[in-house]
């Protein structure tokens, strides 16, 4: 009996985890949550929150189950808000609603909420159980864990490359290594993220419109455009920065040189294109303060780095990411002027080390194979 209990509560758990991942990534710096409600061993109500500022996934189930709330039991994915935001706590709004009992997945991370719910719902005799699901919230709310214990986003970098790991071919064409399956793939990892970050020379030389190219688009909200140039040197005559172009922000990050040498290209800026500055010491573009900005001004949770070279080697070099996803085409380019390697700069990785990373999937995308990597252990 208990144990039939058991598997029921995990069945709607996992239902509740289903629900929100319906959101996409729409919830910017906010978790993902799913909602199950459940009365005689019936599914009452779902929900979840759908995008950043949006109603919580408990007050969306609530509201649908109405009246039939009393005296049923929510499944949720995160414990409960128990504090006023841009919306009404959900511990206020689960005992109006007559929940007889809450089963939540983890506690959240952020330390306004967290192992607060439990606390007060006890005490207005709600009977408070966790069923842990941490492989499931880790892997639903990485970004979202991310910015909260570290202020800065999840990181992914991305390459598609040949065998011997060149980017460019003799003449320094990038374009298309890889097959089509691949590039599905990476919209599909475009539709996953806030942000979609690039260097100036990839910018340039390529043109790229850095959208999502997917058949089935929603719940998906384009990402955001971030270009890195030191220098500000950026064609204004390139797609991004097209007036037309209203979808999604483009944020020019450069330096305060670079922002005198950038305004001088443009009448008037586009109204969708921003620019922040940062203050270097060095060659190297100060990533920290950036990656920062993005969380707290631009609400980006999570970043995907497409290149090139030197813009993959800065964020590598700088122990700045959370995953590597590389497809690597059936084709070798061999050594040249323009033929590009992986990281165009030296690591400081070294046989004798620990191993840093795992490799957590291996699959075929038509001819080629997609690698996806971890890092063994983040600490920003």
């Amino acid at each position: 009996m208990l144990y039939m209990q058991f598997q029921n509560h995990k069945k709607y758990m996992q239902m509740a985890f289903r629900e929100a991942k319906k959101a996409g990534n729409r919830t910017r710096t906010n978790p993902l949550v799913g909602a199950v409600i459940v009365k005689n061993g019936k599914v009452i109500s779902r929900g979840y929150h759908s995008f950043f500022g949006g109603l919580h996934a408990e007050e969306v189930a609530l509201k649908k189950a109405g009246n039939k709330a009393k005296g049923a039991d929510l499944f949720v994915t995160l414990e409960p808000c128990s504090t006023f935001g841009k919306r009404p706590p959900c511990t206020h709004l689960i005992q109006e609603y007559g929940i007889k009992s809450i089963y939540f997945a983890s506690y959240d991370v952020n330390p306004v909420h967290s192992h607060k719910a439990a606390n007060i719902l006890k005490k207005k005799g709600i009977a408070v159980h966790q069923i842990p699901f941490e492989k499931e919230q880790n892997e639903l709310n990485a970004p979202y864990i991310k910015c909260m214990t570290s202020h800065i986003p999840f990181i992914i970098l991305k390459a598609g490359l040949t065998l011997d790991a060149r980017l460019c071919d003799q003449k320094g064409n990038s374009k298309w290594i890889t097959s089509k399956a691949s590039r599905v793939i990476a919209h599909s990892l475009r539709a996953r993220v806030n942000a979609v970050l690039i260097g100036a020379k990839t910018f340039n030389s390529d043109n790229p419109r850095l959208n999502i190219r997917l058949k089935k688009r929603n719940p998906f909200d384009e990402p955001d455009k971030i270009i890195l140039s030191s220098s500000g040197k950026l064609n204004p005559r390139h797609r991004l920065f097209d007036q037309r172009l209203k979808k999604s922000r483009v944020i020019v990050a450069t330096t305060p040189q670079g922002k005198k040498h950038f305004l001088k290209l443009f009448k008037e800026v586009p109204r969708h294109v921003f620019i922040e500055t940062f203050q270097s010491s060095s060659k190297k573009f100060p990533l920290k303060p950036l990656l920062k900005k993005l969380v707290r001004r631009y609400c980006v949770s999570s970043l995907l780095v497409e290149g090139g070279a030197d813009t993959l080697s800065l964020f590598f070099n700088a122990d700045l990411y959370d995953r590597i996803v590389l497809f690597y085409s059936p084709r070798f380019f061999g050594t040249g002027r323009k033929t590009c390697p992986l990281f165009s700069r030296k690591t400081t990785h070294l046989a004798s080390q620990n191993l840093r990373h795992r490799i957590s999937c291996i699959q075929r995308t038509g001819p080629d194979v997609m690698l996806v990597i971890e890092r063994k252990k983040t600490s920003h």
